[in-house]
């Protein structure tokens, strides 16, 4: 039986790096593979056999300094309660400026988990590297790394802040579910040349910068999928509680001065707790303004509950009331938990299938189905509302 992909993410466990240092210090780090809780996966560490760091200056606006300017050195392994720990010293670059630093690691190739594990690197946020006697005493330290993410050559930078709300990770569904959506949004098609033998060249994707609507993100979290979306569709509305919408909005802000080619104005960051009715109705009417469709409603990792599943697909059923709208969600199925039946919050009037499935994650795709069972929907809901 083939193992389930994994994902793994590099991340410091302790650091002496702060958002200004001086040029040429030292610095003691502490990296760990962890899980999207940031829980270390046991014994990865023993499959590495390269660490790196690399160096870019954002004022310069080069896409790396030479590998001389950075300085990573292995001191050696301990164990932290029971988790076992890379130690490193990093000796920043020796001239000033605005750095940003990726961590990796790479798994032995005989490794078996180097068949199933996938490494995320770290990001730093931006690093002043100053002289001495410029360095403030209210220098802070990092709360704050960054992750990137691509697919179709569209590249996303997350800003993640350690310790916080659920709503401040990336979580493995919208991995899996950012994996899945190139086959999704642009359906794969043969491209009918014959190459000999009698077989036909590989599928290709339509053309990949036509936009094609709106789509509505529900519990948008960091705002990985929406971010990405934007690159696709005319307007996408990433939508969360109002404790969230800061983050989301400094993620959207950090894409679209990345040079990533997101638009401010198509990203939409507005309010919505899908227990309140006044924030949907206010959602809605927006979305009415507009002069193209909605497309695509979807959530990653929103199923964590039953009552969370009820109130999710009540939104869903309000939203998506065209047989033209998809529905596309992701449900992690995360072990010492009995996942929930996604066919029992679902109504009839929609069909659903899974799409695929991956590092332990589902992804469903749903439709409305024709006007014949709108009654028998209905009758549906009613029932289900009096259990």
């Amino acid at each position: 039986m083939e193992r389930e992909r994994v994902l793994a993410r590099v991340c410091l466990l302790r650091s002496s790096l702060r958002d200004a240092v001086q040029i040429s210090s030292r610095h003691r780090l502490e990296l760990i593979l962890c899980s999207e809780f940031h829980d270390a996966i046991s014994g990865l560490l023993d499959d590495v056999i390269h660490f790196s760091a690399a160096c870019r200056d954002l004022q310069q606006q080069q896409q790396e300094v030479p590998e001389e300017a950075l300085t990573l050195v292995y001191t050696g392994r301990k164990s932290d309660q029971q988790v076992e720990v890379g130690l490193f010293d990093l000796i920043m670059p020796s001239r000033e400026g605005s750095y940003e630093i990726t961590f990796n690691v790479s798994l032995a190739t005989n490794s078996e988990r180097s068949r199933y594990v996938s490494i995320i690197p770290l990001v730093t946020v931006p690093l002043k590297v100053i002289a001495a006697e410029a360095l403030s005493t209210t220098s802070g330290p990092l709360l704050s790394c960054r992750r990137r993410f691509s697919a179709l050559d569209v590249v996303v930078t997350i800003e993640e802040e350690y310790g916080a709300a659920l709503g401040s990770h990336v979580y493995d569904a919208a991995i899996a579910t950012l994996d899945a959506l190139p086959s999704i949004i642009f359906p794969v098609k043969a491209t009918g040349v014959d190459t000999g033998g009698g077989d036909q060249s590989g599928p290709c994707f339509e053309d990949t910068k036509a936009k094609k609507g709106v789509v509505v993100e529900l519990g948008s979290g960091c705002g990985l999928i929406g971010i990405w979306l934007s690159r696709f569709y005319d307007k996408v509305f990433l939508t969360d509680k109002e404790y969230q919408l800061q983050h989301l909005r400094k993620n959207v802000s950090i894409n679209s001065n990345s040079g990533a080619a997101v638009e401010e104005e198509t990203c939409l960051v507005r309010p919505l707790d899908w227990t309140s009715m006044e924030q949907l109705q206010a959602l809605k009417s927006e979305i009415a303004t507009l002069d193209t469709a909605l497309n695509l409603v979807i959530g990653t990792d929103v199923l964590y509950d039953k009552q969370a599943a009820i109130a999710f697909f009540q939104v869903v059923r309000e939203l998506a009331v065209s047989e033209m709208t998809t529905v596309l969600v992701a449900q992690k199925l995360r072990e010492g938990s009995e996942p929930l039946d996604v066919s029992l919050f679902v109504d009839p009037s929609f069909s659903c299938r899974v799409h695929s499935e991956s590092a332990h994650v589902r992804v469903f795709v749903m439709f409305r189905k024709a006007e014949g069972v709108k009654e028998e929907a209905k009758e549906w809901v009613e029932k289900r509302e009096k259990r």
